[in-house]
């Protein structure tokens, strides 16, 4: 799960280099990344396997880039996190209601998703390819939609934020680069995805799971 994270980052990256950087600066350190195959042990392998050391040591480590991510669960309190600049946007109150359904998957996938992108590093903790950068976490409903509990009445109902919803949030708080990976299902939605664009914005959705 962590290797096909990792590659996930490397676009994430790329796009926080570009908004430090100019191209030709960043174009010779993505030419300097080393190819897949060799490993690392431990939980920051990926750190001198895939060079974003290089980075790193050039200054291009997500200092004054804003990233958000949108994910069903997220602990801010994990190990992790400790020194990182961190906001964790939670469902509304009136929706708390569904963390009680939250799974440990759920919750893995969030602190992973943010650890890869943030983390500090350090003895048994994860080393986040983007570590200075401003990490924004947006809360999404942690039930599958055909659920008994999905369909309770009450004001939930119309405070629940949908990944639309939280797009909006994210660039009106200047996010620069949003990621939405819990949610890889189904066709991409292109209102979203031109919304951004439209903003010169960069935007990476998970491709699923399942092959397609």
């Amino acid at each position: 799960m962590m290797r096909r994270m990792v590659w996930s980052t490397v676009a994430v990256t790329l796009a926080m280099g570009l908004a430090g950087v100019s191209p030709v600066a960043a174009a010779t350190v993505a030419s300097s990344l080393p190819a897949q195959g060799s490993t690392v042990d431990g939980v920051g392998w990926h750190i001198s396997e895939y060079g974003y050391d290089q980075l790193h040591a050039q200054g291009i480590d997500g200092s004054g880039v804003t990233i958000a991510i949108a994910e069903q669960a997220f602990d801010p309190n994990s190990p992790d996190f400790v020194g990182a600049d961190v906001t964790y946007v939670p469902l509304p109150d009136e929706c708390a209601y569904m963390n009680e359904f939250v799974t440990p998957r759920q919750l893995s996938h969030g602190n992973s998703v943010a650890a890869a992108i943030v983390g500090q590093g350090g003895p048994g903790q994860i080393q986040g390819v983007a570590p200075g950068a401003k990490l924004i976490v947006y809360q999404l409903r942690t039930l599958n939609s055909t659920s008994p509990h999905w369909r309770k009445e009450g004001p939930c109902v119309d405070a629940l934020p949908s990944s639309a919803d939280r797009f909006l949030e994210a660039e009106a708080a200047g996010v620069d680069i949003m990621s939405l990976s819990a949610l890889s299902s189904g066709e991409p939605n292109y209102v979203q995805t031109a919304f951004l664009m439209m903003r010169e914005k960069a935007y990476f959705r998970g491709g699923g799971n399942e092959g397609p």
